[in-house]
């Protein structure tokens, strides 16, 4: 290339200024200044320019003269001025005053160029320079290669191309191995490039672009750091914000890099836990500049004519992350729980205990997961793209797991083992850690998860494992005290390693409930309170196991701290005793004192705070028993005794008190010290002084005790008053006119009943089961000492004082029936259990434990006669509460009977169990005395209430009971009965089976023979009323079982159902027994209607069956009236032209089948059956819009002739449809009518006004509730005109919605 050699440039000038601006200066315009070809020296020197002017104006500027410098500068421009004559004129080049100079060589210029300060450099030792010069240095070659032009490339793929070399040799070459290279580049790869990119002419946007084509591409080979990649693309859109333009070629492109870059970020996506596991920080941070340059890529979408991406970026993430998601959780489920196992071309089903396992350790991977995604990856997505990744992957793994853990218990449900349980337990405490996350999803909306409920088939698990926690916790608790020295664990502890070891066990537990967080507030209840009971069980067993482990280990000898002290305290208070008069008190207790320092110095060294209070308490006792001994032990001693003794009590008690750190002075003085304190009282009183003390304590003895002898006082009492009644009484009004009676029962009933009321009134605070039970007997003596005002002739209106004593004894009769409730449950308990479910005697059907049922239900009955309670109010609550109880305790009887018959093994071919039989008749005995019990249990009703009517809440007891007792009796009759079931089916398979050959008879025998055995050991087994139960079970069995016999035969001939017909006559005779049986109305009833309706229709043509069908529907009109609306329509029959006219009138009350309340109804007209109108078409009116009463007002004509419609199943069928536009019609009811009743047909039109007829309403019905045994034998049918039939009202049956 020819250039010339040297070329001189100036720039602009800066005025009066120490930082001046050129064209190449700091702020100025940046214009070009250009060097050719050869130059090796850029030469650049700064000069002050000084501006021409004239003499004048040199001379008036000497105003400006500021300080010596400024006077210099003023005289130099009045020479300069002086030279140049006066005036302005062109400068001369060496005027201007010399700053400083630049001497770059060429070859030291960068080949990308130079943006900065260069200091300024003297042109010789004697000037004098400072200040630097900003210049922006570039080499730009101009002339282009002529053979790439004429290879008619575009200079950016030239470049494109240049790049990727360079580039994949650079990354090669310097770090082949490293995900860190920045994309530097050599010296010389850089000039290549910077020099190609000028003589391309690229322009920085497109240097910028294809930097980052080049860049992205060789990232998904060999991967680069996200921090260049996002820088480059940064620098493009700073770029792109100047200039966004490129030409359309390079345009399509970079559309195609950004699509191929986002394709590769979503494959790393879908595989995010492997390239950015998140217990890695570097790869987390790799993963945040991922997601930034996908941020920016979405930043250039709307810029671009041509979109590179068909979808929203977020939305590909989202999938990308989904399917991940699924494919990650794909390869856990077949690596830890597959289902089947490939092996040689054939799949081995992994058996599910095998499975649990893996689902064990899945789940957890799956929580660990999630709270990788919560933690780490959701804040990255969420923060730079808006993508709720936490959300879409919570979801999807939930609902994975959720359809695995179904799976998987639904299958190990019927094989739970320890084993089992146990992984269960550990999967469903995965499972509701999984759940917990639910909580942490933002905005989460109503629907339900799909670990909603899998608590559910957990709970056996549960319950298992419970077992198992309850037995590992003895075990370890067992070890710990095994291995325990007894010491403590450390200086600081009082308690020894069992102890912690018990502690961590317990909070262990405790812990596991509280992460088990069962849902179900019920059945938490029951696993609670079930686990509370085992973790007491354990802290029992291990406080167990410390004592027998301590009465093992032998004791030291003489220590008193670790062996009972009785001994010694003893040894110490005989010395008390023993100790003469002469000495003082203090000296003889000093002993004991000592003792006791010492011995509880070493207690408060080795107990806690709760444990020493425990100790001395029992010290104190201990203490005051000994004394009472010792008292006991001596008797004729002086006063000074029992002086020396009380001293000794006050000294125990200042020492156990220690001025209120030890025990408190109201516990010190309670209990045995007020015994031992009133025996050295007594111990000073003289003999009067003691037998007054005696009578006091007559005057307090406590309320209970004279309880007992106020019940002996009233029987007592009542036994003189029959004696008074019986015999003095006569005696003494015969003889002397003398009322005995009367003045004796006056008296004795005041004087008891004062006593009555003062020690109720005593006893109400303090009742319990005992006095309950007390006072209720006193009660019952008092009500029949009442009785006897009902003998004295002529009684006045003067009150009784007994008259309201039932008051304040109603708190103890309710206790009282309490445990009259637990008392016959345990007595029925009793009974059952010593019952061997045999026949009292060979007059009786029923067991021993029946006969006391009875009576223990009469005894109740007997009770409640006797207490005759007074009041009417309190009398229903009390006898509603007796009676529930009473029917409570008939049906817990008939449990425990039924659950001890199920316990006990049959006998193996024995068709008629006895015990059964027994227990049934039980039942039927329990029923009858329970209900008699129940009907003596009436009270009065007040004054409102009929005599000789059960009052109302008695009633409904008594109802209900005998409903459950005949359920349960049902019940054992079923079980009785089911033991026949396979016999009987044998039997009436073996008549189906029999050949047409053999006589009815014959074939028929061998069943009658078997039920005339077995019914026979049943009547002699059974009581009447259980007889007919049991007869009509097995009558409803065989009925169910010729129904099976003829579904399960088809296609055969009509001798096999008249076989059936003679075996079902031959079965109501014999069950019917000349009257002795069932009655015929409840045989011919039921089940029986229906099997003779099969073998009627069985020997029907398929057109006669149809014809029933038909008959079937006009049989229905009357039922569910008003329920889907009416429909009104005329009939008559025009016998001139031969055709059925049917006009349709107008609907009422119709369903509302549409969203707005609504209908569009329209009716369809057919006649039917079809093969009696074969050409006729049914017809339909017009849709009436938003109504549920439409009026149609529409006439059809049917060309029929007469005669078919005089044909027993002719009828117009009318079908009401919902109209709907968008989906299929609703059917909304129908209705048939017969053509024999039309006029004109079963009558002769007479006269025209008569011709229309009166107008029929007729109801509408939907016959889809209804079965008809017509209808199950066309489905049986294979000839063609029977499944079209079929077929057509299938179609029907689609329209239909669910009854309302």
């Amino acid at each position: 290339m020819s250039a010339p050699t040297s070329c001189t440039w100036t720039s602009g000038t800066g005025p009066e200024s120490f930082r001046g601006v050129g064209g190449s200066g700091r702020g100025g315009s940046r214009g070009p200044l250009t060097w050719a070809g050869s130059a090796r020296q850029a030469m650049l020197s700064s000069r002050d320019h000084d501006d021409d002017v004239s003499l004048a104006e040199a001379c008036r500027k000497l105003n400006e003269v500021i300080g010596l410098k400024g006077m210099s500068r003023y005289f130099k421009q009045i020479v300069k001025s002086a030279r140049a004559n006066g005036t302005a004129g062109p400068t001369e080049d060496h005027t201007d005053d010399f700053l400083g100079c630049l001497n770059i060589p060429v070859r030291e210029v960068p080949v990308a160029g130079a943006d900065r300060w260069f200091k300024l450099e003297p042109r010789s030792s004697a000037s004098r320079v400072q200040g630097d010069c900003h210049l922006v240095l570039r080499l730009i070659t101009t002339q282009r290669d002529t053979i790439m032009s004429q290879r008619g490339r575009f200079g950016f793929l030239s470049y494109l191309l240049l790049l990727s070399r360079v580039l994949r040799f650079e990354h090669r070459v310097e770090e082949p191995n490293s995900s860190s290279w920045h994309g530097e580049l050599s010296g010389p790869g850089t000039t290549i490039l910077c020099l190609h990119g000028a003589q391309s002419n690229l322009s920085p946007l497109q240097l910028a672009v294809l930097h980052w084509q080049v860049s992205s591409r060789h990232h998904q080979t060999r991967t680069l750091d996200y921090g260049y990649l996002l820088g480059l693309l940064e620098d493009m859109q700073a770029h792109w914000e100047e200039a966004p333009l490129l030409p359309q070629e390079q345009e399509e492109s970079l559309a195609d890099s950004f699509s191929a870059f986002s394709e590769f970020g979503l494959r790393l996506l879908r595989q995010l836990r492997d390239y950015f596991p998140a217990t890695n920080s570097t790869a987390v941070y790799r993963l945040e500049l991922l997601l930034k340059c996908l941020d920016k890529l979405q930043l250039f979408q709307p810029s671009f004519e041509i979109c590179p991406f068909e979808t929203e970026l977020n939305m590909d993430i989202a999938a990308a992350l989904k399917r991940g998601n699924r494919e990650w959780y794909d390869r856990l489920l077949s690596a830890k729980s597959p289902r089947e196992l490939v092996r040689i071309q054939a799949a081995l089903v992994v058996p599910g205990p095998q499975r649990l396992a893996g689902l064990v350790e899945l789940a957890d991977v799956i929580y660990e997961d999630l709270q990788a995604c919560y933690g780490i990856y959701a804040s990255l997505f969420h923060g730079i793209l808006k993508v709720d990744f936490f959300t879409l992957t919570f979801r999807q793994l939930e609902r994975l797991v959720a359809e695995e853990a179904w799976v998987l218990t639904e299958e190990l449900s019927p094989k739970m083992t320890l084993q089992v349980a146990s992984g269960l337990f550990e999967l469903y405490l995965t499972l509701a850690d999984i759940q917990h996350f639910w909580s942490y999803i933002p905005g989460r909306d109503s629907r339900s998860l799909a670990l909603a409920g899998i608590h559910t088939p957990f709970l056996p698990a549960v319950k298992l494992w419970l077992q198992v926690l309850r037995d590992q916790s003895k075990w370890r608790l067992q070890g710990a005290v095994d291995v325990d020295t007894l010491e403590p664990v450390d200086a600081s502890s009082r308690h020894s390693s069992s102890a912690a070891t018990a502690s961590l066990c317990f909070s262990h537990i405790q812990e596991l409930w509280v992460r088990l967080a069962w849902p179900d507030p019920a059945q938490a209840q029951g696993l609670g309170t079930q686990l509370s009971q085992d973790l007491c069980e354990a802290a029992l067993f291990y406080t167990e196991l410390l004592r027998k482990k301590v009465d093992a280990q032998p004791g030291a000898a003489g220590e008193a701290v670790s062996e009972p002290m009785v001994a010694d305290i003893r040894k110490y208070v005989q010395h008390i005793s023993l100790s003469p008069d002469s000495i003082q008190n203090d000296e003889a207790v000093a002993p004991l004192m000592k003792y006791l320092d010492e011995k509880l110095a070493l207690l408060n060294a080795s107990l806690v705070k709760e444990n020493l209070s425990r100790v001395l308490e029992a010290l104190w006792e201990l203490l005051l028993q000994a004394i009472l001994q010792a008292l006991g032990a001596n008797s004729d001693v002086s006063a000074d005794f029992y002086g020396r003794f009380h001293f000794t009590l006050e000294a125990l008690v200042s020492f156990f008190h220690a001025e209120g750190q030890g025990l408190p002075l109201e516990s010190l003085r309670d209990g045995s010290y007020k015994r031992l304190e009133e025996e050295l009282r007594l111990h000073k009183c003289s003999t009067r002084e003691c037998i007054e003390q005696f009578y006091l304590d007559k005057l307090k003895q406590p309320g209970p005790q004279r309880l007992a002898g106020l019940v002996e006082l009233a029987d007592v009492i009542y036994e003189d008053l029959q004696a008074c009644y019986g015999i003095y009484a006569s005696l003494f009004h015969g003889i002397l006119k003398v009322d005995f009676f009367t003045l004796t029962f006056r008296q004795l009933e005041r004087l008891v009943a004062e006593e009555a009321w003062v020690l109720t009134e005593e006893l109400s605070p303090k009742m319990t089961l005992q006095v309950a039970s007390g006072l209720f007997e006193l009660y019952l003596t008092l009500a029949d000492i009442q009785h006897f005002w009902s003998y004295i002739p002529g009684r006045d209106s003067r009150s009784l004082a007994l008259a309201g004593i039932h008051t304040p004894f109603l708190p103890a009769v309710k206790l009282w029936l309490q445990v009259l409730r637990d008392q016959s449950k345990w007595r029925l308990q009793g009974a059952v259990d010593v019952d061997t479910l045999e026949p009292v005697d060979a007059s009786s059907r029923h067991s021993s434990s029946a006969a006391t049922a009875s009576l223990c239900f009469s005894h109740i009955q007997e009770l409640w006669v006797r207490l005759a309670w007074p009041d009417p109010a309190q009398a229903q609550g009390l006898g509603t509460q007796l009676s529930q109880d009473l029917c409570e305790a008939a049906l817990f009887y008939t449990e425990l009977l039924r659950k001890k018959v199920d316990a006990q093994p049959g006998a193996a071919g024995e068709a008629v169990s006895e015990p059964l039989c027994v227990v049934l008749n039980n039942v039927e005995l329990v029923r009858r005395a329970s209900g008699q019990a129940l009907r003596g249990l009436a009270w009065p009703e007040g004054a409102l209430g009929l005599e000789g009517v059960l009052p109302r809440p008695l009633l409904s007891c008594i109802q209900a009971l005998e409903e459950d007792l005949h359920r349960e009796a049902h019940t054992v009759t079923a079980h009785l009965t089911s033991k026949m079931v396979a016999d009987i089916r044998k039997y009436v398979q073996h008549i189906s089976l029999s050949p047409d050959s053999i006589q009815n008879d014959e074939a028929v025998a061998p069943l009658m023979k078997y039920l005339d055995e077995k019914l026979a050991l049943l009547n002699a087994s059974l009581v009447k009323e259980n007889l007919s139960r049991v007869l009509e079970a097995l009558w409803e069995l065989l009925l169910q079982a010729i129904l099976q016999a003829l579904g399960a035969n088809s296609d055969v001939s009509a001798d096999f159902y008249g076989r059936f017909h003679f075996t079902l006559e031959a079965l109501v005779s014999f069950f019917h027994a000349e009257g002795q049986g069932l009655p015929l109305e409840s045989l011919r009833d039921g089940s029986y209607k229906r099997l003779e309706e099969e073998l009627r229709l069985h020997k029907c043509s398929t057109r006669e069956c149809i014809e029933q069908f038909y008959l079937d529907k006009l049989k229905q009109r009357s039922l569910e009236q008003n329920r889907f609306g009416r429909l009104s329509v005329r009939c008559h029959y025009e016998a001139a032209e031969q055709r059925l006219a049917v006009e349709v009138l107008h609907a009422a009350d119709l369903l509302p089948l549409d969203a707005n309340g609504l209908s569009d109804p329209f009716v369809i007209v057919e006649l039917g059956p079809p093969h009696l109108f074969p050409l006729v078409r049914s017809q339909r009116t017009q849709v009436k819009a938003r109504t549920l009463h439409p009026v149609f007002d529409e006439l059809f004509h049917f060309s029929v002739p007469a005669e078919a419609c005089r044909h027993r199943g002719a009828c117009v069928l009318f079908t009401v449809m919902d109209h709907d536009w968008l989906s299929t019609n609703d059917f909304a009811g129908e209705a048939a009518l017969s053509l024999g009743s039309v006029n004109g047909i079963a009558r002769p039109q007479v006269g025209a006004g008569s011709r229309a007829g009166q107008p029929i309403t007729l109801h509408l019905r939907r016959p889809r509730a209804q079965v008809r045994s017509a209808l199950r034998m066309l489905e049986g049918r294979t000839n063609k005109e029977a499944q079209e039939f079929v077929k057509k009202l299938k179609e029907l049956e689609k329209c239909m919605e669910a009854d309302p």
